[in-house]
């Protein structure tokens, strides 16, 4: 009889071991789905994340187009632009954003801030290069540096395109030279 007991006990030990190591099994399984589950939340949070910067982008996009037309459109009404002006206006900027590296809206807004310093279509078009250029060597906005040159000019009673191009490029080439 005590070997029938003792065998009971061995038994309900191995089956309490066997129980504990099932267990065991199911929590390293457990452990491998949280796992599994972690990795499948960092790449949907990956996901998430880029389509958010995308719709950044766009929106970005969307606005600085906005900004574009509104200031050509401004541009177009103070400089009283012809049609064939206006082509021109837009082929500038275009041409800016080759040579220069400028976008659409900045081109634009120097573009406006020359025509409200009372620029003609044509005189604004022919020194947005050297108004882009002087922004450019001086690390500043396209609207700062036509409003800047404006500025320069006006101190000195000037107003013409020769000496806009003239002092944007002399501004310019100092800058680079002094590595500014």
């Amino acid at each position: 009889m005590a070997k029938t007991i003792h065998e009971e006990e061995y038994r309900l030990i191995d089956k309490v071991s066997a129980g504990f190591a099932n267990i065991g099994n199911g929590i390293k399984g457990l452990s491998t789905k949280f796992t599994e589950l972690n990795q499948a939340a960092e790449l949907a949070s990956k996901g998430i994340n880029l389509a958010v910067r995308a719709a950044e982008g766009i929106g970005d996009a969307v606005s600085g187009a906005a900004d574009y037309e509104e200031a050509m459109r401004r541009v177009v009404i103070v400089t009283k632009a012809t049609a064939e002006e206006q082509v021109a206006l837009q082929q500038a900027v275009r041409d800016a954003a080759d040579s220069v590296g400028a976008t659409a809206d900045e081109s634009a807004a120097a573009l406006l801030n020359m025509a409200r310093d009372g620029f003609s279509a044509r005189d604004a078009i022919d020194s947005l290069g050297s108004v882009l250029a002087y922004a450019k060597a001086q690390a500043i906005g396209a609207k700062e540096a036509a409003a800047g040159l404006g500025g320069i000019l006006d101190s000195f009673g000037e107003r013409s395109v020769t000496s806009v191009a003239q002092v944007a490029d002399a501004l310019t080439a100092a800058a680079q030279a002094a590595g500014t």
